[in-house]
């Protein structure tokens, strides 16, 4: 085989065997990794991405796909009018797990960072991601607005041994003058 050839087969060789891997990833890292791909997407700007890994009720809820992705467009419009920028989210150590039914619940806290008027501003947030394939797909809620009673109304077989984070207020880091 030549060396262009062998060259040219790495890399796909490298792509299968990422995927491989993703398959039999677990639950918890393939919830991890795709909420951190979805984080990434919102920072990017890049919403229909994005909107990819809301969960179907929630885009539903919104008016569907295209509706949403609008609803977003309107939103980073009016943040970037206020001075503020979504700088990273990053999803943080401490992911929990649980069966509910037929589907997989994760909680996975996030902290999401920007740039506000005033300085930077950190909120400590979280996702709700929900896997029916055993998790190995998963698509999410962003946990900031939801409540005990609103995640049951959504999900009614949400396990009750998942604890929902309590919400933090913004820690802001003001301007030096």
């Amino acid at each position: 085989m030549s060396k262009c050839k062998l060259l040219s087969i790495i890399p796909l060789l490298a792509l299968v065997g990422a995927n491989a891997l993703a398959a039999d990833a677990s639950p918890e890292r393939a919830a991890t990794d795709q909420a951190r791909a979805a984080c990434d997407a919102l920072v990017g700007g890049d919403l229909e991405r994005f909107v990819g890994w809301t969960h179907p009720k929630l885009v539903h809820a919104m008016g569907g796909r295209e509706r949403l992705i609008e609803t977003l467009k309107t939103g980073q419009r009016d943040m970037t009018r206020q001075g503020i920028q979504l700088l990273s989210a990053s999803i943080r150590a401490g992911v929990e797990l649980a069966r509910g039914g037929d589907d997989w619940f994760a909680v996975l806290p996030y902290d999401l960072e920007m740039t506000v008027p005033e300085g930077r501003a950190l909120v400590r947030t979280w996702l709700l991601g929900i896997s029916a394939d055993h998790g190995k797909t998963w698509t999410f809620v962003d946990g900031g607005s939801l409540t005990a009673d609103s995640v049951k109304r959504l999900f009614p077989n949400f396990p009750a041994k998942l604890t929902l984070p309590a919400k933090q207020p913004p820690q802001l880091e003001r301007k030096k003058p």
